[in-house]
């Protein structure tokens, strides 16, 4: 195997790794976002609440609640204050999953021309490889 397919093969490696890495933050800022929405529903905080007891702009609340923001510490212990609770404690919130059955058939497929008299003829030909679901 020549060096330059080996370091193709280890930077493939290495983008799974940090895609994986990234998802993985991403659904911890979610779960964050989700602890948030229901510490301000247990209450009755409104987002523009928020905003004024945190001395933010209500857009800067809408921003910490899509799930994407990267929180400061110093942010997240502003929150826990002003909505008195502690939202890196797990017993208050369920995380709520969805899964998906998916049934699937993959083929292979031969393609044959034939010539005869001046007209050529293609046929494909797909083979079932294997079925199942996931």
């Amino acid at each position: 195997m020549g060096k330059k397919k080996k370091n193709n093969i280890i930077a493939d490696i290495l983008s799974k790794s940090e895609k994986n890495k990234t998802y993985k933050r991403t659904e911890n800022r979610m779960i964050l976002a989700s602890k948030i929405l229901e510490a301000m529903d247990r209450n009755g905080i409104t987002k523009s609440d928020l905003a004024e007891l945190c001395n933010k702009d209500r857009s800067t609340i809408s921003r910490w609640l899509s799930g994407t923001h990267n929180f400061t510490s110093d942010t997240l212990f502003e929150i826990e204050e002003v909505l008195d609770c502690n939202i890196f404690e797990d017993s208050n919130s369920e995380v709520v999953s969805q899964s998906y059955n998916v049934n699937f058939q993959l083929f292979a497929s031969h393609t044959t021309k034939e010539t005869y008299k001046n007209t050529t003829q293609t046929t494909v030909n797909k083979y079932p490889v294997t079925t199942g679901n996931c």
